[in-house]
């Protein structure tokens, strides 16, 4: 079976505040609505596929454990805004350990609203590795690329803009600035600024992020199974 259009249906007990909650809170579009008394609805867009809400689903309802997952582009980002807004989080901002990106909130009814991105992590390269085309080549901030692998560590390059999600790893990470400049905000002491060409080593077990005011890029010196967004 093929479909055109995938559509996640459920009644709202309160409809007006599940609107908001999926048109003011998580910020999708509504791209269709109507008001016939009883009968009101709304079509947000979600990716590829269309989250219906109504005021009354005639009779029918689905099991309560049921929730929709969204593919986003940026995952983090759409958390820091999220979480900004006071909106309790059912899962925090996790890598799993099957690859994705992912975060989930709760809507007003109980529905499980989750936002993930696959990390598709490349394969470390072989012979000579531009690190200026590298940069060039990247898809946008904290989307790490390997560049190459030295006995048990890997070389990525990442470029930096705005905030990183507090965390930590179980071993040592390297930071070399390659432009730009930012900022490595520790927990245990006064933050650490770094510019081209300098590196500075986080602890392992610290807990960190690195915050850019304006692009930069940097290389991290770290081991092929270390998260990007900590243990």
């Amino acid at each position: 079976m093929s479909g055109k259009r995938f559509q996640f249906v459920f009644e709202a007990e309160d409809y007006d505040r599940s609107v908001a909650f999926y048109r003011d809170v998580l910020q999708l579009p509504v791209v269709h609505s109507w008001d016939r008394g009883r009968d009101r609805g709304a079509f947000f867009g979600a990716a590829s596929g269309i989250v219906e809400v109504v005021s009354d689903a005639g009779g029918f309802r689905g099991p309560r454990r049921q929730g929709v997952s969204i593919e986003v582009d940026d995952p983090p980002a759409l958390y820091r805004r999220i979480r900004d807004t006071g909106v309790p989080f059912a899962l925090e901002l996790t890598e799993q350990p099957w690859g994705t990106v992912e975060f989930a909130v709760l809507d007003p009814d109980g529905n499980a609203v989750t936002f993930f991105s696959p990390e598709k992590a490349e394969p470390a390269g072989e012979g000579v590795v531009s690190v200026d085309a590298a940069a060039a080549s990247l898809p946008g901030p904290w989307k790490p690329k390997d560049l190459v692998q030295v006995n048990d560590a890997v070389v990525r390059i990442a470029r930096l803009a705005g905030e990183f999600p507090w965390h930590h790893h179980d071993e040592d990470e390297l930071f070399l600035c390659v432009d730009g400049s930012f900022q490595i905000e520790l927990a245990d002491r006064e933050p650490v600024t770094l510019r081209a060409n300098e590196m500075f080593v986080v602890p392992k077990g610290t807990e960190h992020r690195p915050v850019a005011e304006a692009t930069a890029h940097a290389l991290l010196l770290e081991r092929p199974e270390t998260k990007q967004y900590g243990n």
